[in-house]
């Protein structure tokens, strides 16, 4: 969960790896009373963060179809990055608005892929979700171009790689 401003609740529900398929379900707004004020059924998971601007981050999934090609081969990945339902989870940073219209989309796969670092998604335990997107912000003033960062980007963190990112939202 994360809070808005004025008390809402913006809350994320997933369920147990595993245990449905996919595993996000859904974000939903929840006003200070208890009332839900709009829910999104878009396979939202973990972690959300709102923005000063009243918009939230949302680690969301997509369902693919077969093999993902990949800038890499290996002994284990002959022909891209297979999964053996042929379902792959690509994982989205979504931006949505204060009334859960979505505003934007990042296919986080697709930017690894075309990063220089595509190989932290070579096999894993879990084939089919390489990824796990968990949390998502916003570099801003307060640490961006001391650090070299850009304005804007989006440091993410990331279970199956073990991995944070930065996403140059410039570019997307």
């Amino acid at each position: 969960m994360s809070r808005y401003p004025n008390g809402d609740l913006l809350v994320v529900f997933h369920t147990e790896i595993g245990a449905s398929f996919p595993f996000g379900a859904g974000a939903a707004r929840i006003d200070r009373d208890g009332y839900p004020v709009w829910f999104r059924q878009d396979y939202s998971h973990h972690w959300p963060q709102i923005e000063e601007d009243g918009s939230a981050l949302t680690p969301g999934i997509s369902i693919g179809s077969g093999s993902i090609p990949a800038p890499f081969e290996s002994a284990d990945n002959p022909d891209g990055l297979n999964c053996d339902t042929n379902e792959p989870y690509l994982d989205t940073v979504n931006v949505i608005d204060d009334d859960g219209r979505l505003v934007e989309s990042i296919n986080l796969m697709d930017a690894l892929l075309d990063s220089p670092f595509a190989f932290i998604l070579q096999p894993r335990h879990n084939s089919c979700d390489r990824i796990q997107l968990n949390f998502m912000d916003r570099i801003g003033d307060d640490a961006g171009e001391s650090c070299g960062m850009s304005l804007g980007g989006i440091v993410v963190s990331m279970r199956r790689p073990n991995a944070f990112a930065i996403l140059d939202t410039a570019r997307y």
